[in-house]
């Protein structure tokens, strides 16, 4: 089954750098690193929070939130959300169980939040969002699992909120990585017999498809699948959709291939270059 929906907005940011985030997404794609902060900046996003809750979220939390706010108000008011993530607040969680294997007494606070819908608990507090929100996991393809997710969310809500982030690999992992964030607003494929309002309900946003396919005979598995760290497929597939003019991208995994198709690349409506640290 094809899954379909409308960009309407996306926004990425990278922890670590005030570089203009796209550029930053262009330079990790080509092998390099963000340009590292010249001096300490305060986050956007995460500066609608009161102090109080900006204590609470981990550096990766804030680096979400500021990806959230970056997107148009309608997000956070009666979007539903989808919170995608390989690893999550993996750092805060090994933190627990290695104090709690040393018996030592496990903090309340931060256990709450480092399970992972503690970043979509806390926003939701943040922004009294009362619309259905959701936290899931699918390992290196967990950006396909919340646009499936989110997709399904649109048969009840015109609009969803796709948040997709992941924080660099703990130590003991020893891998490369970075922490970054990305926000999509979706919204349903409309279609219009009207030429003007096809061409009005075209310029919102390109439509964006997913499926998925039985692996062929002896179809290599891709290699981010088992590297932790690395460009994953979320970033390359976020890649795709901002610079690529190829209308299809696919990704390779243990049992199955995701196949992406895209109506056009999606054109940026304006890209803020602070970012959470």
């Amino acid at each position: 089954m094809r899954l379909c929906a409308q960009i309407l907005d996306l926004q990425v940011r990278f922890a670590g750098t005030d570089e203009n985030p796209l550029e930053a997404l262009a330079r990790i794609r080509a092998g390099g690193r963000p340009r590292p902060c010249a001096e300490a900046s305060s986050s956007k996003g995460s500066s609608a929070l009161s102090p109080k809750q900006r204590r609470r979220l981990s550096p990766l939390g804030r680096l979400a939130a500021d990806a959230l706010w970056a997107l148009p108000e309608e997000a956070r008011s009666g979007a539903a959300w989808v919170f995608a993530s390989r690893w999550g607040d993996i750092e805060s969680a090994m933190t627990e169980i290695e104090r709690a294997a040393r018996g030592e007494d496990v903090s309340p606070t931060k256990f709450a939040v480092s399970v992972h819908n503690g970043i979509a608990a806390q926003l939701s507090i943040a922004s009294s969002h009362r619309a259905p929100s959701t936290a899931i996991a699918g390992g290196p393809f967990s950006l396909e699992a919340g646009f499936e997710a989110a997709v399904g969310l649109l048969t009840e809500h015109e609009r969803a909120a796709l948040i997709v982030y992941d924080a660099k690999p703990p130590a003991e992992f020893g891998a490369e990585g970075l922490a970054w964030a990305a926000a999509l607003l979706l919204g349903p494929q409309l279609e219009s017999s009207d030429p003007a309002e096809f061409e009005r309900l075209q310029a919102l946003g390109p439509v964006a498809a997913l499926r998925t396919r039985p692996l062929r005979p002896g179809e290599a598995v891709d290699a981010a699948v088992d590297a932790p760290g690395g460009f994953p497929p979320a970033l390359e597939t976020l890649a795709w959709l901002l610079f690529d003019d190829a209308l299809t991208l696919e990704h390779v995994g243990r049992h199955a291939a995701h196949v992406w198709a895209k109506t056009a690349r999606f054109a940026p409506r304006g890209a803020p270059s602070g970012t959470a640290r």
